[in-house]
């Protein structure tokens, strides 16, 4: 009988070691850090999550700073200008860019590396600043949302050949606009938004619909995977905003969590299997999803893997990426956009794993059951 029970044990103790590596595996490895304070967001991670871009005001002016574990680079400034502020960062975290003050706009796009520092971008004719941008993963192609004098917004894709070049839009009607909110890492695709639709530009500049919802308004793409076949997307439900994740199966609904009427994402990890955001009003809390675990508070899933969260509230997510270890890396803002912070999760079980793991508990309650 001793005999029986041994090999009983023994039979399911890969099992048993497998589900408790995945749970003492979270506390070990989930941390949170501020990078600065003063109205503070990070904006940009590398590919790798090694590098951040970030922007904070120490005195009455934004400064823009890049982030890596040995210290920090601040990027200095425009000709004329007094401030500067990070929008994003190429793949490999050389890259970044970003809008500043000049002596004629206070949005004037720039490009940073460590070899030429900080450079102005000339904005094509009628465009007076820019809004957001996305870097492919070697820097060379830029992607950036400007907007004209009467308040439209134009798509743009910029090379060191060509400078900024404006996008297509999908009507040729003067109040057309269009916004674009992604770019593949070989940035040979963009992603964004035109007249209402998901839009999908390739690198010549010619537009592709991509449809939207049923029963939105107000369709865009605001963050895609690497290879461009995984899109974060929001659109409009009334006049609620909501999240979806774009595949070439068709339009996939995040799941809302209670007392909350708005979930806007963010950004969406380079493999396509993270979305990040933030519910409510535009001051509610960071989410984060996975297939595997659908929405989730991110100040709540740091605690429950063991992060002392008591310093920490309201924290809005701008980036994701997974680093060498298999690790979610989350970056933003938090404290009512006060600090910028760096946070780490444990991995996301890949989904081989938890069939096998699915598998093995229906089989032991199965057993189970059989031997009563």
């Amino acid at each position: 009988m001793a005999d029986a029970l041994l090999k009983k044990s023994l039979k399911h103790a890969p099992l048993v070691l497998g589900l408790t590596a995945l749970v003492s595996l979270a506390p070990a490895q989930a941390s949170i850090r501020g990078l600065a304070s003063g109205f503070a967001s990070a904006t940009g991670v590398s590919s790798d999550g090694n590098v951040v871009a970030y922007h904070s005001q120490p005195s009455l002016q934004y400064r823009s700073t890049r982030w890596t574990p040995s210290g920090t680079t601040d990027l200095g400034l425009l000709p004329g200008g007094q401030s500067a502020m990070t929008l994003g960062i190429s793949g490999d975290g050389r890259t970044i860019v970003g809008r500043g003050q000049t002596s004629t706009s206070f949005f004037a796009p720039y490009r940073w590396n460590a070899e030429l520092g900080i450079q102005p971008m000339t904005l094509p004719s009628g465009v007076t600043g820019i809004d957001d941008a996305s870097v492919s993963r070697d820097g060379s192609v830029i992607v950036a949302t400007g907007y004209t004098s009467s308040g439209f917004g134009r798509a743009m894709r910029w090379t060191e050949a060509s400078g900024f070049v404006p996008l297509a839009n999908l009507s040729a009607s003067t109040f057309s606009s269009s916004t674009v909110g992604a770019i593949s890492a070989d940035g040979e695709s963009a992603f964004g938004g035109s007249d209402g639709s998901i839009v999908r530009w390739n690198a010549a500049g010619a537009v592709q619909s991509m449809g939207r919802p049923q029963g939105t308004s107000g369709a865009s793409a605001v963050d895609a995977s690497a290879d461009g076949t995984f899109l974060a997307a929001m659109a409009f439900v009334g006049l609620n905003r909501r999240g979806y994740r774009v595949t070439s199966a068709g339009f996939e609904a995040l799941p809302m969590l209670s007392g909350y009427s708005e979930l806007v994402p963010s950004a969406i990890s380079p493999d396509g299997r993270v979305i990040v955001g933030s519910l409510g009003q535009g001051n509610g809390p960071g989410f984060l999803w996975t297939a595997e675990t659908g929405t989730l508070s991110l100040l709540s899933l740091l605690g429950s893997q063991g992060v002392d969260t008591s310093n920490w509230s309201g924290l809005s997510p701008n980036a994701v990426t997974i680093d060498a270890q298999g690790r979610i890396v989350v970056v933003g803002s938090g404290n009512a956009g006060d600090t910028a912070f760096r946070a780490v999760l444990a991995p996301v079980p890949e989904p081989a794993s938890l069939i096998v793991l699915g598998l093995g508990v229906v089989a032991v309650a199965r057993r189970r059951r059989a031997s009563r």
